[in-house]
């Protein structure tokens, strides 16, 4: 039996001063608190940043996402 991760979202709009590490706060907040750890899931987070987002912020979105991917997943 496959078990599907279920994660509920909301957005809201929020005026930052520091978008870069607002982002990436919210991001290790979802991941951590959900234990999100599967590809697809990750993705799945990561395009409804995108699809949430004003296309200003989608460079932002992408460096933050990886550079959270990488502190949290890759082991040295």
């Amino acid at each position: 039996m496959v078990q599907e991760k279920v994660v509920m979202m909301v957005a809201m709009k929020k005026t930052s001063y520091n978008p870069r590490e607002d982002f990436r706060e919210s991001m290790e907040q979802i991941i951590v608190s959900n234990r999100i750890e599967e590809t697809k899931d990750l993705r799945r987070l990561l395009n409804y940043y995108i699809t949430m987002n004003s296309d200003e912020f989608r460079c932002i979105i992408l460096e933050v996402f990886h550079q959270v991917c990488t502190d949290l997943f890759v082991r040295f």
